[in-house]
């Protein structure tokens, strides 16, 4: 039911914890949500291994501030924090 409501949705996961990497890879794997449907919203310097095998849009900031918050969650349907 929760695969057939997110597929094809524009989806941003502000992540930069493993339960970042396990939500994507949820949402890959068992919703079969396209992973180029999903924006990955991250401070520089954290780990991205996790990620490192899911192609999508990433966007790496130095600091999180409002602007460049606002600006990655643009034109999506779901944001995950």
């Amino acid at each position: 039911m929760i695969g057939s409501f997110l597929r094809g949705r524009k989806i941003a996961v502000l992540a930069g914890r493993p339960s970042g990497s396990a939500l994507i890879h949820y949402l890959v794997r068992h919703v079969s949500v396209d992973p180029h449907d999903i924006r990955v919203f991250y401070l520089d310097g954290s780990p991205t291994a996790g990620i490192g095998d899911v192609e999508g849009s990433t966007c790496a900031r130095r600091r999180l501030n409002q602007k460049d918050v606002i600006k990655a969650c643009a034109g999506t349907d779901y944001i995950f924090t």
